[in-house]
């Protein structure tokens, strides 16, 4: 297991169940967790998972300094440009403009959310889908709106959507009641045991200095030492 997995086999079950089940039906779950406890290794061994098993996979992160409405779901978008012929001429407007790929008036949320996700479907009923969005906190409202709508509407259509934020998760999203699994910080066990996979010449009292100062948080526990 990748050190950044130590003491997390039950989430890593948790994200096991969620892949097959949202490969199948669909589905949305959401990860919350401070800053360091592990969140974005998680993500990254979900979306290896279900690259594995044939899954295709659209990643994406919010960033603290974008400020491009469209940002953040530009790297969702952009794969699934060959089945535009399944959206209407104004659909296809819509998304180029949001895109960049044409000028034009800026188009409204909704229309890009009702483009986005006849993309999503049409696609999924060849392939199933993960969409993987990290650091949810900083994804800009116009893309998050779109995210939210397709969150919401996913079940029944074979298309995944995993997000993680630090907590609280941001309530302007409309992520309202979707699942979600908060991440706790490592117990001493794990903690220990982490320290020792990837320090094993750590004198005893360094050791539990470190297990001291970090609390549990595992990017901590990764870069104390």
């Amino acid at each position: 297991m990748d050190d950044a997995l130590v003491g997390r086999g039950p989430e890593l079950v948790v994200l096991g169940d969620f892949l097959t089940r949202s490969a199948a039906d669909g589905g949305a779950l959401l990860l919350t967790g401070e800053p360091g406890v592990g969140k974005t290794a998680l993500l990254q061994a979900a979306a290896a998972r279900a690259a594995q098993a044939g899954t295709m996979v659209l990643q994406t992160a919010g960033s603290a300094v974008e400020m491009i409405s469209f940002s953040g779901l530009t790297q969702v978008v952009m794969p699934l440009l060959a089945y535009d012929d399944c959206l209407s001429a104004d659909q296809r407007e819509a998304v180029s403009v949001a895109l960049g790929l044409a000028d034009g008036r800026p188009p409204q949320p909704a229309a890009i959310s009702q483009a986005v996700l006849a993309l999503l479907r049409a696609v999924a009923r060849q392939v199933p889908i993960l969409i993987v969005v990290d650091d949810l906190q900083w994804l800009v409202p116009f893309s998050g709106d779109v995210l939210g709508f397709v969150a919401r509407r996913v079940p029944g259509s074979r298309i995944g959507v995993l997000a993680a934020s630090r907590p609280p998760a941001p309530g302007h999203l409309g992520l309202d009641g979707v699942p979600s699994h908060h991440l706790a910080a490592l117990d001493p066990a794990a903690s220990d045991a982490l320290l020792r996979a990837r320090f094993p010449a750590l004198p005893p009292r360094v050791r539990q200095r470190l297990l001291d100062e970090a609390a549990g948080n595992p990017l901590a526990l990764l870069e104390l030492p």
